[in-house]
């Protein structure tokens, strides 16, 4: 993938890192590790999905320039598009996954999570999986990493994706994008970010919002699958495309680097999950008192 701004670690500041967070593609995990390499007070976070996303865009737009350009990091579910709010050197980092286990992961999560803005049309009519992809419900459902990625988001009806938007979406990757990760490779990913983005240490992590599976991927029928495939061919293309330049991109990493990896989170899991834990009990607890105020 291109690398379009060959900075070193003294120089990092002064370039804009946006990360394109996919919805169901361990972006909530990749948070924990962009919140120590960067500190919050250096990065801006696009809130919500459809309905609060614009709004909050439309905020940052509205900051003052110099306001706007001190931030290191601006991530969330943008689509390609936001480098237009900042007036210094930019590069985009994202994470793909295979569209069959992103469409599975994503009709999980709404049907388990009330407050999302489809879990009551998808729960009411007692959608199955393959009508809830036919359905048009979102165009999420459509393509969704490939209108992300070229820059499209919704604005193109479910259905009317298409070869353009498919070549746009490979050139911006070519052209403006640093790192293009893997959910299933994502230790892989992390080292790419690591030597392309001049983190100053390895970092560890503890896997976060990983979605329980009423639907699983390996219980689906052929015709469901094939369904899917329809509704998402070009996010199909799209993840091979980025498989094969991913492969090519690790072979490049440093010998050892990946060892050295794996030992430091060896060594930090145990703690890590004992403080993921705590810390979700602390924001049920805290969510539970707000709720008698």
């Amino acid at each position: 993938m291109g690398v379009p701004n060959d900075i070193s670690v003294g120089e990092r500041n002064k370039n804009t890192t946006i990360f394109l967070h996919i919805p169901k593609s361990a972006g909530q995990t990749l948070f924990q590790i962009l919140d120590r390499e960067y500190k919050r007070s250096n990065i801006y976070t696009f809130q919500g999905g459809r309905r609060r996303l614009a709004a909050s865009i439309e905020e940052f737009k509205q900051l003052p320039s110099a306001e706007r350009n001190r931030y290191h990091l601006l991530r969330g579910h943008v689509s390609f598009g936001v480098h237009h709010l900042v007036e210094q050197p930019f590069t985009y980092v994202t994470i793909l996954r295979d569209p069959i286990a992103r469409i599975v992961s994503h009709y999980n999560y709404v049907l388990r999570t009330p407050a999302h803005a489809l879990h009551d049309l998808a729960t009411s009519s007692g959608m199955d999986i393959a009508r809830y992809v036919s359905s048009g419900i979102s165009t999420e459902l459509n393509n969704g990493q490939v209108r992300m990625i070229a820059g499209v988001g919704s604005s193109v009806p479910f259905g009317e994706c298409n070869e353009s938007h498919f070549a746009k979406a490979i050139s911006n990757l070519e052209t403006h994008f640093s790192v293009v990760g893997l959910t299933d490779r994502f230790d892989e990913t992390i080292l790419l970010m690591h030597q392309n983005l001049y983190w100053r240490k390895l970092p560890y992590y503890t896997k976060r919002n990983v979605t329980k599976q009423r639907t699983d991927v390996m219980r689906l029928t052929a015709v469901t699958i094939n369904l899917i495939r329809q509704y998402n061919a070009l996010d199909c293309r799209l993840y091979d495309y980025a498989v094969q330049k991913f492969e090519e991109a690790v072979i490049r990493l440093p010998l050892g680097l990946q060892q050295r990896f794996q030992r430091l989170n060896s060594a930090y899991y145990p703690y890590g999950r004992t403080m993921f834990k705590v810390n979700s009990w602390l924001r049920v607890l805290y969510k539970s008192y707000r709720g008698k105020m």
